[in-house]
């Protein structure tokens, strides 16, 4: 009988844990900013996978004579510190290269805080998407220099070779040439 009811908790714990992942998974695709798709992300499926190590802590402890016990602890601990730390550094970083927020927020309570620090970190990331624009111009004029010059070589090359042409067609051969060419035609 406990065996049963042991069952019965531990597929709720699977099935509840899956459901928490989904409504994560929902959250990241549905919400509108990256601040909330991060929040959905990081408590949704730490919440999920917590749930998750609970029910085989209970399956491996009662059904199984292996004890990973230390393991699942050790897992979650490693979980829980390192899903909201990412998360946080995420959105922090979104924050600071100026990913907006939605039409909804009215006011960015952070902004008065950070608002020096910010300003620079946007007027550095812009300074040097202008540096790389004029570093991109630079490259397509020496591009489109190089292509010049080849397309002029190329041309010039093409009229030495024409004029080559026409001054040979232009001197009659003489009969000892004449021979020459059929020698070397049947030598090949």
């Amino acid at each position: 009988m406990i065996e049963l009811s042991l069952e019965i908790i531990i597929s709720i714990l699977i099935i509840l844990s899956s459901i928490l992942s989904l409504i994560a998974a929902i959250g990241l695709i549905r919400l509108p900013d990256t601040y909330t798709r991060a929040h959905a992300a990081g408590i949704g499926n730490t919440l999920g996978i917590t749930i998750m190590m609970l029910a085989l802590s209970l399956y491996f402890t009662y059904f199984s004579s292996v004890n990973l016990l230390p393991r699942i602890i050790l897992a979650l601990v490693f979980i829980f510190l390192t899903a909201p730390i990412a998360n946080h550094l995420i959105t922090r970083s979104a924050y600071h290269i100026g990913v907006p927020l939605t039409k909804k927020h009215k006011i960015d309570e952070l902004y008065p805080v950070k608002k020096e620090e910010i300003q620079a970190l946007r007027a550095e990331r812009l300074q040097r998407e202008v540096r790389e624009e004029e570093d991109y111009e630079k490259v397509i004029q020496l591009t489109q220099l190089v292509d010049a010059m080849r397309d002029k070589r190329l041309l010039q090359h093409e009229q030495e070779e024409a004029e080559a042409f026409q001054a040979e067609i232009k001197t009659p051969l003489s009969p000892t040439e004449e021979l020459n060419d059929d020698d070397d035609d049947n030598t090949n």
